[in-house]
């Protein structure tokens, strides 16, 4: 790219000062801000709250479909697994560990009318 003097001047300062922090502080990564720590903005009950709301709307049902299932996240974004009654993984016939699932939700609303539905007070069926 073409860059004029004064912009050039100001990119090779720039990473001059980049260089000289990597050689003074012996860094050795290229990321020097550190990871956001992970968060949701809405709570796990706030979410079921949510699900059982759509579930029990007129315009919303879950899916019939055995194959419509999904398997929960944490916020880390690691499966969740499914515990059994001593709080251990549950596991399959192959020792492998069984994930919580949840069913999809089908829906007969675009996403702008749902919305709408949720705004409405709760008297008349919304999410309030």
């Amino acid at each position: 790219p073409n860059f004029s003097r004064r912009s050039a001047q100001r990119i090779l300062k720039k990473a001059g000062e980049k260089r000289k922090r990597f050689e003074e502080q012996e860094l050795c990564d290229f990321t020097l801000v550190e990871d956001e720590k992970k968060r949701s903005k809405y709570s796990s009950q706030q979410i079921d709250e949510l699900r059982n709301w759509m579930l029990t709307n007129d315009y919303s049902r879950d899916s019939p479909q055995a194959k419509d299932t999904i398997r929960e996240r944490d916020i880390h974004g690691d499966l969740i697994p499914d515990l059994n009654d001593n709080g251990l993984p549950k596991r399959d016939d192959d020792r492998r560990i069984i994930y919580k699932r949840k069913s999809k939700i089908l829906t007969t609303l675009n996403a702008r009318e749902m919305h709408i539905q949720m705004l409405k007070p709760e008297s008349e069926g919304g999410f309030a």
